[in-house]
């Protein structure tokens, strides 16, 4: 605005903006024709009745003018500058709308599109004018209309900006995903102007839907491993069974064999040999019925951290002089209810297994500590459900391990060790226990920053029983009592039928429990004790022990097995007469079990 008067600095028109600084301001030319009339020649008529100035007041009038004058001046500067920021702001406004990386639109309370930036015009491959005054639907997949439809009655209804996803239709090209987010711009209820701003999201949703894929193929990955390792385990345990029913045979006679040679004789040194053999075997049938979650378990309440501690010192030759070995034991409950001498076992194979992988020595740290799941983590834990949990840690300082190691860390007969240095079945031995006795294991390994299991054990808050002393065999075990002996194994039925008829017990042997029954009614005298195989073809050990009760309901009924079967439960261990012997068994264990049960002679 460069030409005409400047305006008076506060002139307005009649809508209240500020006066075109091109018209006069009245009040300036009322004042400037004055100061004229008092500048002008001394001999002009005067008008009359009026008032003559003297020549100081003329000067302070024209003076009060030239004020005025550039007060206009600087007011009109101030507003051509604020005009040019507002052009500036408006270009840098429209700027950004168009420019912006993701759609604006602006619809009528109809949906028609009133104003649309260059980005949405490129979502939609199409011009900005081409889009004005168009329905937004036309853009919208057919399929996916209702959505639209239905977010913006929520809009309308609620007043809530509303965010949703839908397939959206570009010229020319295939449909792609959108998220949009619309929001009431307009003050006027009855007819709101919508603000909606549409994202291309297909890069997006072509990530999840990977990533869906890839943890469908992960989750079936898994569930074949599963079902593998649960073969693998079933063949594990019955190579067990049958591997415990020949343990049993060859154990057994050669502590019957050194029972009856004297202490001279130069065959108990071989003997003694074939027995260390047997019990390595039978160890490692141990480890297979572990893995394979059917090791017979002794469960009781105990404090874990009491454990722990007693292990210490064992734990401490076990590692050598080179590796340190910390406690961090949860000062809080650490009760649990497992069978306390396997997990001395699941600890000294957690603790063997960090040493072997820290060939230069190290530190290994033990810890506890109690942890709460609800059912969200409890999912991220396969095989756990909701509750109080204890943990136990064992960490490492080694060599740590890659994610390929890690996949096949629990399976029997893996290892990473050189020929010689284990079997592979340590830790898919603790696997075994901690699944059987209703907890998880986890791990935590990268190459060179050492590893981490994790045991979580099902917690409990009551106080933990006493743990029962361990059986010892009385010296005096013989008897000549009746005891029927049911084995389907003939080796191992004559193996137990040897055995107490050398402490003096009446024998009578039977292949199965269809031979059992048929036995006892034959035998006109008294049965003592039934002495019988828990599984066996036909008629398993419960079955025949029941139906020999109804027969004589005082025999005693010891059962024997190589292996827990769910199945058979607590094989009515609790019962008054009733006991279990675990394969394989030597003869005074044998001896002291019957003894127990028949009582005082």
């Amino acid at each position: 605005m460069t030409g005409g008067r400047p305006p008076s600095g506060g002139a307005r028109d009649e809508t209240g903006e500020p006066a075109d600084p091109g018209l006069p301001d009245p009040a300036l030319e009322a004042l400037r024709d004055r100061a004229e009339r008092l500048a002008g020649p001394s001999d002009a008529p005067i008008p009359e009745g009026s008032v003559t100035l003297s020549a100081e007041a003329v000067r302070q009038t024209l003076h009060e003018l030239q004020v005025h004058q550039i007060e206009l001046e600087m007011q009109n500067q101030e507003l051509r500058r604020a005009q040019e920021e507002l052009e500036a702001s408006r270009t840098r406004y429209f700027d950004l709308f168009d420019l912006a990386p993701v759609g604006y639109l602006t619809l009528t309370e109809h949906g028609l599109i009133l104003e649309a930036n260059l980005a949405s015009a490129s979502l939609f491959g199409t011009s900005k004018s081409a889009m004005l005054h168009q329905p937004l639907t036309r853009f919208i997949a057919s399929e996916d209309q209702d959505i639209y439809y239905a977010a913006r009655k929520r809009l309308v209804e609620t007043g809530a900006p509303q965010v949703f996803e839908l397939r959206m239709l570009r010229k020319n090209a295939a449909p792609f995903w959108a998220q949009v987010e619309s929001v009431i711009a307009g003050e006027d209820p009855m007819a709101p102007v919508t603000r909606v701003v549409i994202s291309d999201v297909t890069v997006l949703k072509q990530a999840e839907e990977t990533l869906r894929l890839a943890q469908k193929l992960e989750a079936e990955a898994n569930l074949i491993q599963i079902q593998r390792m649960e073969s693998v385990g079933r063949l594990a345990g019955g190579v067990a069974h049958d591997f415990n029913n020949l343990l049993v045979v060859i154990n057994g006679y050669c502590h019957l064999l050194l029972k009856e040679l004297a202490a001279t004789n130069p065959q108990r040194e071989t003997i003694k040999e074939i027995l260390a053999a047997g019990e390595r075997a039978t160890e490692l049938t141990r480890q297979l019925l572990a893995y394979s979650r059917k090791q017979i378990l002794h469960p009781q309440s105990f404090d874990l951290n009491q454990v722990v501690t007693g292990l210490q010192p064992m734990l401490a030759r076990l590692v050598g002089e080179d590796v340190e070995v910390q406690l961090s034991l949860d000062t809080g409950s650490s009760e649990v209810f497992a069978d306390p001498h396997q997990m001395e076992q699941i600890v000294m194979n957690l603790v063997v297994n960090a040493r072997d992988a820290m060939p230069d020595g190290g530190q290994i740290t033990i810890r506890t500590a109690e942890v709460e799941w609800d059912e969200t983590a409890a999912r991220l834990h396969p095989g756990a459900g909701a509750g109080c949990y204890v943990m136990l840690a064992v960490s490492d300082t080694g060599i740590g391990m890659d994610e390929e190691t890690r996949r096949h860390i629990f399976e029997p007969f893996f290892t990473t060790k050189e020929i010689g240095r284990g079997t592979g079945l340590g830790l898919s031995t603790v696997q075994g226990i901690v699944t059987q006795s209703g907890g998880c294991v986890e791990v935590q390994s990268q190459p060179g920053r050492g590893a981490t299991f994790r045991v979580y054990l099902p917690g409990i808050p009551a106080q933990p029983a006493e743990v029962a002393p361990l059986h010892e065999v009385l010296a005096d075990t013989a008897g000549n009592e009746t005891v029927l002996v049911v084995e389907d194994q003939a080796q191992v039925r004559n193996y137990a039928a040897n055995v107490l008829a050398t402490y003096g017990y009446n024998v009578i042997t039977a292949e199965s429990g269809a031979d059992a029954l048929r036995q006892s009614e034959l035998e006109a005298g008294r049965i003592d004790l039934l002495l019988t195989d828990v599984v066996m073809p036909h008629m398993r050990g419960r079955e025949l022990a029941s139906q020999l009760r109804r027969l004589r309901p005082d025999i005693k009924v010891l059962f024997m097995s190589g292996y827990d079967d769910p199945a058979e439960g607590t094989l009515g261990t609790r019962e008054a007469g009733t006991g279990f012997i675990q394969k394989p068994f030597t003869p005074d264990d044998l001896a002291a079990r019957i003894h127990d049960l028949l009582g005082p002679r």
